[in-house]
């Protein structure tokens, strides 16, 4: 159960949780005997930046039975030095070149032995006492296969924009179709719902994780407890926010590719497709690295209307995955 006092020392004059400040869960606040192992996996490249903070948010959990991974995609800044300076504690990593996010993660889940698992991006943070409140929720409650706890999203130093609750009610319908969203930060699930699900896309780069949880929907409820359990840190380096245009494209194509799965009945599919495409739509106005052609290139190209060959082909194509071939990529 490591201390503030256990890891190497902090640089610059930074203070607070992760770095002067750790986890206290209290002896009494939980009951330490039985937990079950968490897993958790760092994907990274050249976030030399943010990523010890994430690490000491890690180690700091004080969590006794922890497997803490860290992917690293060859980065060529000071990440590796980092990584290193915290070696003795981590459980496994290795600094090579990859296929990106998702062929990462893939790679850190063979490796994973816990029974509880999630992963935290290296510009992300654990909150305080995160882990010990997602043990004793998976251990009080046997049934209970993923979880997700509410998030707070913080700017580049740390200070908090916006918070994010648990849904009351979550359907894998309502994220295929756009109509909500889950967050990763503060999401965790037993290990063994990847033996249904599969793991996560390599061929998606942005959309992976809310792919993923349609998938986990179809078999499983994410159950909610209280938060937040993470951070997510905002930007402008992040992936989301400097390839805001390939993050629309893509999260759009997928949802359109679900559309016939999701919704059966014709009329309830063209308003389903009007909704996706409207946003999509809306979404570029704000792109920066779109500009107006371009604007004018995707209402020609994925027009509203029904009158198009592209718009007639993605409503009543007869090419798109069934259920059970979602379930199996």
């Amino acid at each position: 159960m490591l201390t503030v006092n256990d890891l190497p020392p902090i640089p610059g004059k930074k203070e607070g949780y992760p770095w002067t400040e750790g986890s206290s869960p209290g002896n009494n606040a939980y009951s330490r005997s039985n937990l079950p192992k968490i897993s958790i996996i760092t994907p990274s490249y050249n976030q030399s930046k943010y990523i010890e903070e994430t690490i000491r948010s890690v180690l700091l959990q004080g969590y006794p039975n922890l497997e803490y991974i860290i992917i690293d995609g060859g980065s060529t800044d000071e990440t590796v030095e980092i990584i290193r300076k915290y070696d003795q504690y981590i459980t496994y990593w290795v600094s090579e070149p990859d296929r990106g996010q998702t062929h990462a993660l893939n790679k850190g889940i063979k490796k994973v032995t816990g029974e509880i698992f999630t992963f935290i991006n290296s510009d992300d943070l654990l909150a305080a006492n995160a882990l010990y409140r997602v043990a004793e929720h998976f251990r009080s409650n046997p049934s209970t296969w993923a979880l997700y706890g509410g998030h707070t999203e913080i700017d580049q130093w740390g200070n908090a924009i916006q918070s994010f609750k648990p849904h009351k009610k979550l359907s894998w319908k309502d994220l295929a179709l756009g109509k909500t969203y889950q967050p990763q930060p503060g999401a965790f699930w037993r290990t063994s719902v990847f033996q249904k699900t599969g793991t996560f896309r390599e061929d998606l780069h942005y959309f992976f994780d809310q792919e993923f949880f349609i998938r986990l929907l179809m078999h499983y409820k994410i159950e909610s407890t209280e938060g937040p359990l993470a951070y997510a840190r905002i930007h402008g380096d992040a992936k989301t926010q400097s390839s805001s245009l390939r993050w629309s494209q893509e999260m759009y194509t997928e949802r359109f590719k679900l559309l016939k799965l999701a919704e059966s009945h014709p009329l309830r599919r063209l308003m389903a497709y009007r909704y996706l495409r409207l946003n999509f739509l809306r979404s570029t106005i704000h792109i920066k690295e779109i500009d107006f052609s371009e604007r004018l290139k995707n209402i020609f190209n994925y027009p509203i209307f029904l009158t198009s060959p592209l718009a007639l082909k993605m409503l009543f194509r007869c090419d798109l995955k069934t259920k059970a071939e979602v379930n199996q990529s």
